[in-house]
């Protein structure tokens, strides 16, 4: 029946789910915001450090539809997957400048996140970050996970970035779904040959850090944020 009907079968191509009920006038609100403080001032989007945070494991990314053991006749071949062996990796990006990447501890929490951002984001920060953030006044952003939102982190980034820092219960609403290109980026750069060791890994992935660190010596954040929040408006969010 279906080469009657000259039907052919096609791969999925998965995607990202990103709406929510609440989520086009929350977006709509957020974008309405920052085109108003852009406006306002031409250096906010300079100063704005956008990061986020994803996890590597020693199996990476795999498509075995471009795998293949080649042989005379079927070996059989297996190949291990699901490494107990993973960890989340912290990067941020001011402008064209990326901070980091950084390991983060083993099992996220209020207490240890708040110490990551006094003991290792804040010196890199305001060492790395372009003059006129660190002149006209630094804006930290990160999403809404349970670590993140602890009283006891948006009590340090109420005092450390006061009116300054974009997060769920922060002067400026966090908005869901909001990630640039580097994740992707990275894990092509880390998993381009096999992983076999979690020190391999770790290298691996501060080698892609350096490889992205230069590529955007020539890329201004600022005018792609502008194009994505001009973009979500037009779309209704």
């Amino acid at each position: 029946m279906l080469k009657r009907e000259r039907l052919h079968p096609y791969h999925y191509t998965t995607v990202q789910d990103l709406i929510l009920p609440q989520d086009p006038a929350s977006r709509l609100a957020f974008c309405r915001e920052l085109i108003e403080r852009d406006r306002a001032s031409r250096h906010f989007l300079s100063c704005i450090s956008w990061t986020d945070e994803s996890q590597f494991t020693r199996n990476g990314i795999v498509n075995t539809h471009n795998e293949h053991e080649w042989a005379h006749e079927n070996p059989h071949a297996k190949k291990t997957k699901s490494f107990q062996t993973w960890f989340s990796v912290w990067a941020g990006i001011i402008r064209n400048v990326l901070i980091g990447p950084f390991i983060l501890p083993d099992m996220l929490n209020a207490e240890n996140y708040r110490e990551f951002l006094i003991e290792t984001v804040e010196p890199e920060l305001l060492e790395n970050a372009p003059l006129i953030a660190r002149r006209e006044g630094l804006i930290y952003q990160h999403d809404g996970c349970p670590a993140h939102n602890a009283l006891i982190v948006r009590h340090w980034l109420d005092e450390r970035f006061p009116g300054r820092w974009i997060g769920r219960g922060g002067p400026i609403t966090y908005l869901r779904h909001w990630t640039f290109f580097l994740w992707g980026c990275m894990k092509a750069l880390v998993y381009y040959v096999r992983i076999d060791t979690k020190e391999q890994l770790i290298e691996r992935i501060m080698q892609a850090g350096e490889t992205v660190r230069e590529q955007m010596r020539n890329i201004d954040m600022c005018d792609a944020v502008r194009r994505r929040l001009r973009l979500c408006l037009e779309q209704n969010g």
